[in-house]
């Protein structure tokens, strides 16, 4: 091993790596790239990696070189360079998705826990391929260039959206050029799964009518509480002045993708297709219901202590054991014994 660090500052790896990022360099400064920072980089590191694969290739002379003692495989190092684009690369991409995640509870509050939830479900599926040897697929870089083209693209639109879809698209082309093709296979679901890092508009849920459905739940439960309440469209009157517009932030959308989004990988986690099937459905009835609760409790708190009760953190905490409520019914369908075992 001693050796190997020798060859691997002196020997002819290090000569290409410094090669490529010279070519890089020179190209993202150069006028065929844009002038915006960014795509001028991720254009450069693309150009960079290119030439190392290239020169780097299954025949090329270096490889007849002495690299004994490098300790990596051609494979390894090119799978390595195309982590570190990809990281570079969506480096803005990830920065908008943390902020989206991380804005309020109102707001893609399961964004942050994907991708936590991803790799927990990518290692349990992976410990049926434990000991075989990695096997890394060229055809990763198809679906990996395709991603850093979006990205590329989006560097200029700015629309965030293109660099989180390209982002998709290069999770299975890591996994491709790292894992190989029978453990990406393995981990199809959780890279699947990467749909739901996207952070998701209010817009979306517009056609859904939830706003609707909500308030007409709400003005049923104070119905049956004996309130006398009139609605008119989102909005709730109870008499004499006291008024409360269901808002898209208690439309229970957030709510709703959350639980999807629970049910989902609670789904992954069990091989019964009949508890499977159960947790979808029972997701967006268990979101919907708990979401009118929340906002009959809301209405009511708001009537009796008055609307400066929606600036305190009384409001956001409603929220979150909204979802906690949800959250309880589907572990329990997801774990729970069938009649007459113990074990």
């Amino acid at each position: 091993m001693g050796t190997g660090g020798a060859v691997w500052w002196r020997g002819p790896i290090l000569r290409e790596i410094a090669l490529a990022a010279t070519a890089g360099l020179v190209f993202g400064l150069s006028p065929f790239t844009p002038n915006e920072r960014a795509p001028s980089a991720a254009a450069g590191l693309v150009v960079g990696l290119g030439l190392i694969a290239w020169r780097l290739r299954r025949d090329s002379p270096v490889w007849r070189e002495e690299n004994a003692g490098l300790g990596v495989t051609r494979d390894q190092l090119l799978g390595a360079g195309a982590s570190l684009l990809c990281l570079a690369a969506f480096a803005p991409t990830l920065r908008w998705m943390y902020r989206e995640w991380t804005v309020s509870v109102w707001v893609n509050q399961h964004g942050l826990f994907m991708p936590f939830a991803m790799a927990w479900l990518a290692r349990h599926k992976l410990r049926d391929h434990a000991g075989e040897p990695l096997e890394p697929s060229a055809w990763g870089f198809l679906p990996l260039c395709a991603g850093l083209t979006l990205s590329i693209l989006d560097g200029n639109a700015q629309s965030r959206y293109l660099g989180a879809l390209g982002l998709l698209f290069a999770l299975p082309g890591l996994s491709l050029l790292l894992l190989g093709r029978r453990r990406t296979w393995a981990v199809r679901m959780p890279l699947l799964l990467g749909v739901l890092l996207l952070p998701i508009p209010f817009s979306v849920a517009a056609p859904l009518g939830l706003r609707t459905f909500t308030a007409a739940g709400v003005l049923r439960l104070l119905h049956a509480l004996g309130i006398t309440a009139l609605r008119e469209g989102t909005l709730i009157q109870m008499p004499p002045t006291h008024n409360f517009v269901v808002a898209d932030a208690c439309s229970g959308a957030n709510t709703l993708w959350a639980a999807l989004a629970m049910a989902l990988v609670l789904a992954l986690t069990s091989d019964a297709i009949g508890r499977q099937v159960a947790l979808i459905l029972l997701a967006p009835l268990l979101a919907v219901v708990a979401n009118v609760l929340r906002v009959t409790l809301l209405v009511l708190l708001t009537r009796w202590l008055g609307t400066e009760l929606l600036d305190t953190p009384i409001h956001e905490a409603t929220g979150v054991a909204t979802f906690l409520g949800v959250l309880g019914p589907l572990m329990w369908v997801a774990y729970r014994r069938p009649p007459g075992r113990t074990s």
